[in-house]
């Protein structure tokens, strides 16, 4: 009962934190001149809504993906066609569209030199892939992930790249390299938390049970 209660009332802040979010971001577009700030609005409420309305998830990609395109702007582009390869993935179930899009955004980061965009959208592709059981090529994506955040000095994408790789691992009945990349994962999330770094509380707890989960079935 006492456990009901508590997940009541953290689904309804996490709602009113939400809407407070969507609200503060709609006073943002109304008010701004910026073009490169209503792009980051617009993605960033088309990833709000991934949870809870397709129409306006797209909706939104597709208004970022067009000011993007319009005034160049790398970093919108790349996050309007993830949102959008993600309506595909998660929505339609169309993961073919969903593919296509994850390497439109991939390719145009490459070619501006983004590598922080690549590697964001490769995890992404991953998880796709991960779907249609194309294992050896999650293999691959991880790898070149965990290449690109290794030079950014990036821990938290680290931890999550080392995690897919250790299940990519797994399901192609590699174990001992399974362990270890989850492993270095978790190791990861142990020394992100040391060094009291910036980010998610939750990225240890959820390294661990997937790192059990993993290691032990």
């Amino acid at each position: 009962m006492k456990n009901a209660l508590l997940l009541l009332i953290l689904s309804s802040w996490i709602f009113t934190a939400k809407g407070e979010e969507k609200d503060s971001l709609m006073q943002v577009l109304s008010s701004t001149r910026v073009d490169t700030v209503k792009a980051n609005c617009w993605n960033k409420l088309s990833y709000i809504f991934s949870e809870e309305d397709s129409a306006k998830t797209r909706l939104y990609a597709t208004y970022a993906l067009q000011l993007s395109t319009k005034i160049n702007f790398t970093k919108g582009s790349c996050e309007a066609w993830r949102n959008l390869a993600y309506y595909h993935e998660y929505f339609k179930y169309d993961f073919a569209t969903a593919e296509r899009y994850y390497l439109t955004g991939i390719q145009i980061a490459r070619k501006e030199k983004n590598v922080f965009q690549e590697g964001l959208g490769l995890m992404d592709y991953a998880s796709v892939l991960k779907k249609q059981k194309k294992h050896q090529k999650v293999l691959q994506i991880n790898k070149k992930a965990i290449e690109i955040f290794t030079s950014l000095r990036d821990t938290v994408k680290l931890i999550i790249a080392y995690n897919g790789l250790g299940n990519a691992y797994k399901n192609v009945n590699q174990f001992e390299k399974s362990i270890k990349a989850l492993l270095k994962s978790l190791q990861l999330a142990l020394l992100k938390n040391d060094q009291k770094l910036p980010g998610p509380t939750s990225t240890l707890g959820c390294v661990m049970t997937e790192t059990e989960i993993s290691i032990w079935h």
